[in-house]
């Protein structure tokens, strides 16, 4: 049966902020966890934090995470903090941390090397976190896929700073890094219930993506210039094309590698715009869209954002009523768009919750399963349930 608490420090002195960290969950467990899940703003020296933590916790206590753009617990968003989850781990269950870097650009095969030293320890669930600013998500994804499977569980998101794009860390026991993923092995006997909710509605009709040059930056959609039609849809805000693009995702409703096509109204992945590219006329996305890709336009409210956080929890318990804890997985971009509201995304998921241990973190893309195939996603509120 696993056990878990949260706790968030905020101080600042990286150091201390990780031994203090260690020092609460130490207090709140009654002893030292068996494993910390560590969420800690960029603003924060990675290996200070975790030198503080592994000073109190000792070395044998396995530790993963990553830096992040803002921070979840049981009390909701916060920023600047160190937020840990420490787990005692019962029965057969067993947690190992890994890591690897992609030095040759190929990311795919960094997601397939993670993949073969996590399928020698016989997993049943996989957390990954990848560095987003220097590694592509999806491809690390996909090589995932290609070793464990399309519908192996796995949850995670994209390791970020805090909006300078700059420098990204991830953790795995003792390694602090960037430029590479760390992932969370999970071995032995553990339930899991995702859902995943943007908010956003599709509005228009069906466009298909024809040219695409690095993945992510769309140069045409039907044959026309992907921003000319873009702005077609953003109408009297199109002369504000660049402030206001991260409020109108495109909605993925065919065509990309692992999505079946959704039911009139459900979006099953989001891409961000996260910038333009006036003289080419292009659009640049969060994250790969290959040619092909069937895309719709997408609008929404704040309340239709919040309300999708609403409906993921609800969706996660009703597949899994009586969870250990909750790990939560939110875009930084849906904070930017609640701007003042952004706790108000928080309030009734963690209401539904109740009393269980909750952790998180505002990430860069999230990852979580749509109809059992793990995807990246973009401004998605995504949630995990675990149960063992």
């Amino acid at each position: 049966m696993i056990e878990a608490s949260t706790v968030s420090i905020v101080h600042d002195d990286a150091r201390r902020a990780g031994r203090d960290a260690a020092d609460e969950l130490i207090d709140v467990m009654g002893g030292r966890p068996d494993f910390v899940l560590l969420f800690g703003s960029a603003k924060y020296d990675g290996r200070a934090v975790l030198d503080g933590l592994r000073g109190r916790l000792g070395s044998d206590v396995r530790i993963a995470g990553c830096s992040s753009f803002a921070e979840i617990d049981d009390s909701g968003g916060l920023t600047e903090s160190v937020t840990a989850m420490g787990l005692r781990l019962g029965g057969a269950l067993r947690v190992t941390p890994l890591a690897d870097v992609s030095n040759d650009g190929d990311d795919r095969a960094l997601g397939r090397r993670l993949g073969e030293r996590a399928r020698a320890l016989d997993p049943s669930l996989l957390l990954v976190f990848y560095d987003s600013l220097r590694v592509n998500g999806p491809h690390v994804l996909h090589g995932l896929h290609d070793v464990l499977g399309a519908t192996f569980p796995m949850v995670g998101g994209g390791a970020g700073d805090l909006g300078q794009f700059v420098r990204a860390y991830q953790i795995a026991d003792g390694e602090v890094l960037s430029g590479g993923a760390s992932v969370v092995v999970f071995s032995g006997p553990i339930r899991i219930a995702t859902a995943a909710r943007s908010g956003w509605i599709p509005v228009g009709g069906e466009h298909r993506i024809t040219g695409v040059e690095k993945g992510n930056v769309v140069r045409t959609i039907d044959d026309r210039p992907a921003l000319e039609l873009y702005q077609e849809y953003l109408g009297a805000r199109a002369a504000a094309v660049a402030s206001v693009a991260v409020e109108f995702p495109l909605a993925v409703v065919g065509g990309l590698e692992g999505t079946c096509r959704p039911a009139e109204g459900e979006i099953a992945v989001l891409r961000a715009v996260a910038g333009i590219d006036t003289q080419r006329k292009a659009l640049i996305l969060g994250g790969d869209l290959p040619e092909g890709t069937i895309v719709r336009m997408t609008t929404g409210t704040r309340d239709d954002v919040i309300r999708a956080a609403e409906v993921a929890t609800e969706r996660a318990l009703r597949a899994l009523p009586n969870p250990s804890c909750a790990l939560l997985f939110d875009c930084m971009a849906r904070k930017l768009v609640l701007g003042t509201r952004y706790r108000d995304e928080l309030n009734k998921p963690l209401e539904r919750l109740g009393s269980i241990p909750k952790a998180g973190f505002y990430t860069h893309g999230e990852l979580s399963p749509v109809d059992g195939v793990c995807m990246c996603h973009n401004e998605t509120f995504t949630i995990a349930l675990l149960e063992g």
